[in-house]
């Protein structure tokens, strides 16, 4: 395990905080997590790496559980310990492609260094009800709401622009990541897209984080987090 210091730890949504760790050179590519150590009594809880800096890296996290709770309450100069960046991040080398990066809840968070990388491709977030990060993408943003009856999908799909698109990269929920499988395949767009999964190792050794592909089961852990948007079988 690393260890690191915690520059800061602040709330920015509703049980949604962002935490930056000093700790240089962690090198993590977009769409890679890290295991976190919360506390000795549980175990490492996988989080995705927001944003990787020369000299610190930022982790946005919700408090679910004892492990996030226990996470939230670090101060600034706690150390804190964590895992080396694992899995398989995206594929940024998409070139000559007019990009539609989509982010849902907390799978906002792993797309933001994925903007960053791809500041012309055009975003689109979708919230429940507070804003979160939205600030720090420096790409053109569509926001949606769900709160005010419109998902990310639905924003994705009917704003001006949607047909246009030749490729899109994606993290969030298991609905909306089916329901836009769903809308590429009939547009015929390929894509990325990033799963949510509970995980226990993190390193591909107990089997828990599995997922359906047209391939057969796969490890989000491991052949994961990032698969090609049509290779993911979701359940019905």
């Amino acid at each position: 395990m690393l260890t690191g210091k915690i520059e800061k730890n602040q709330l920015l949504a509703d049980d949604i905080f962002e935490m930056e760790i000093k700790y240089s050179n962690l090198s993590a590519k977009p769409g890679q997590f890290i295991n976190v150590v919360c506390d000795g009594k549980l175990l490492p809880r996988p989080i995705s790496v927001c944003q990787s800096k020369k000299e610190s890296f930022v982790l946005v996290y919700k408090v679910v559980g004892e492990g996030t709770k226990w996470l939230s309450k670090r101060i600034k100069g706690s150390e804190i310990r964590f895992s080396p960046p694992l899995g398989r991040g995206f594929n940024l080398d998409i070139k000559n492609k007019k990009i539609a990066i989509l982010g849902g809840g907390m799978g906002i968070a792993p797309i933001l260094s994925v903007a960053q990388a791809l500041d012309k491709a055009d975003v689109f977030l979708g919230y429940n009800n507070d804003e979160f990060l939205h600030d720090k993408f420096p790409n053109k943003i569509y926001k949606s709401f769900a709160s005010k009856g419109e998902t990310v999908i639905d924003r994705f799909v009917n704003s001006k622009v949607g047909k246009s698109y030749d490729y899109v990269i994606a993290c969030g929920p298991e609905g909306m990541l089916k329901a836009l499988q769903q809308v590429c395949k009939e547009k015929n767009i390929p894509g990325q897209i990033s799963i949510e999964q509970h995980m226990a190792c993190g390193v591909g050794a107990c089997l828990v984080c599995n997922c359906q592909t047209k391939h057969g089961y796969k490890l989000v852990c491991s052949d994961g987090p990032v698969f090609p948007i049509e290779e993911v079988v979701f359940n019905d």
